[in-house]
């Protein structure tokens, strides 16, 4: 090759790949802001799909007990894609509420949150919520007669998140009604596996291990 040609295909590569990158949003929020939108930087959105109520991905609740709603919202890098072909990435994002109003950024976490397309032939994306100061994430997904969901609950202890109970649901056939659903509480360190067949139900007990502080950006979601 050229000796000359190679300076200017790494011209080339670089001003691809920096034009590449520019086009990427980043991830910016404030430290502070008047509402939640304000935490939602140019180039993301509050997750939408036809599938979801508009209330499906944002939360309001106290996380921190400190008697002031906080807010819990999953964002998108782009716009709603009604047909469900484009993969994105997802953030849930964290806000604690101000003694005088507003909010401030608390963390922004994704490995929580199942892609676009895990779930088979649908976005697993069910929704988040707030109960009684635990963060509820909600997926489900699958085809035909097998169908799943999951349902992870995130608790605040002593300023770390803790997963503080997870099911896991399956649905094998809807005529026989065929399922299992394993149903974990890490607060009394139970397990509770209940099968139904035909009609007749199975209850398994079992312990598992008890409440552990968990990086919500390291955390897989099991599906299988």
């Amino acid at each position: 090759m050229n000796l000359f040609v190679i300076p200017i295909l790494m011209v080339c590569l670089f001003s691809t790949i920096h034009s590449f990158a520019a086009t990427e949003p980043t991830f910016s929020p404030p430290a502070v802001g008047k509402n939640y939108k304000s935490f939602i930087p140019k180039g993301w959105f509050l997750l939408s799909r036809k599938h979801l109520k508009p209330s499906s991905s944002l939360a309001f609740g106290d996380l921190n007990h400190d008697g002031i709603k906080d807010v819990v919202m999953v964002i998108s890098d782009s716009k709603a894609d009604e047909s469900g072909t484009s993969e994105n990435v997802r953030k849930l994002v964290v806000l604690f509420g101000e003694k005088h109003g507003g909010y401030r950024f608390s963390g922004a976490y994704e490995k929580i949150l199942l892609c676009q397309m895990c779930g088979g032939q649908e976005d697993p994306f069910n929704s988040i919520r707030i109960i009684r100061g635990v963060i509820v994430v909600k997926h489900s997904g699958g085809s035909g007669n097998n169908r799943w969901d999951r349902t992870h609950k995130w608790q605040l202890r002593d300023q770390s998140w803790y997963l503080i109970g997870h099911t896991r649901r399956g649905y094998f056939d809807e005529i026989f009604y065929i399922s299992e659903t394993n149903d974990e509480n890490l607060l009394t360190g139970t397990r509770i596996v209940t099968k139904i067949d035909h009609g007749e139900k199975t209850i398994i007990k079992s312990n598992v291990q008890g409440l552990r502080p968990l990086n919500m950006n390291s955390y897989d979601i099991d599906i299988d």
